[in-house]
């Protein structure tokens, strides 16, 4: 006696639902966080104001998330990021047109504490080093910390090249 044998088709699982994206002025971020496994979030950075020599401020707003788990290193770093690219252009006249890459991103927080969907922070930025080739601005290194609430949340170091 002869016994077939067969299988049960397999089971794909089912695809997930498409991510939907926000379209907004400045950055949108994806983010996987212990506790939500998709949060989104945005930066937007606007206000920068000369603030001494070599220093300036800036506004950034963290749109659409929010953690329990603290500060989300990601959206400081972007919030850096867009405020030293555009006080490059702002301050130190890096042509609009002009390519730049980041050499060195680094943040440190400075401790738990969660930011809340919306959240303002302040960023005062300092140009530490600086570099020009024939008059024109090649190199900015900068110190940026991060204020919530007239709290220092975090630090971030950002080396930026302009071509």
């Amino acid at each position: 006696m002869t016994t077939a044998m067969t299988t049960a088709p397999l089971r794909t699982a089912p695809a997930p639902a498409p991510v939907p994206m926000v379209e907004v002025t400045g950055t949108a971020l994806l983010l996987d966080q212990p506790a939500a496994p998709l949060a989104y979030g945005a930066v937007t950075v606007s206000g920068l104001r000369e603030t001494g020599d070599a220093e300036y401020t800036a506004q950034a707003r963290l749109l659409g998330f929010s953690t329990d788990v603290g500060h989300e290193p990601a959206l400081m770093l972007e919030a850096a990021r867009q405020a030293v690219a555009a006080g490059a252009r702002t301050f130190y006249s890096a042509p609009l047109g002009s390519e730049t890459a980041l050499t060195f991103l680094q943040v440190h927080s400075m401790g738990p504490g969660p930011v809340a969907i919306a959240d303002s922070l302040l960023l005062k930025i300092t140009v530490t080093d600086r570099r020009a080739h024939h008059g024109t601005i090649t190199a900015l290194d900068h110190t940026v910390e991060l204020f919530a609430h007239d709290a220092l949340v975090g630090r971030v170091d950002v080396a930026l090249r302009i071509r």
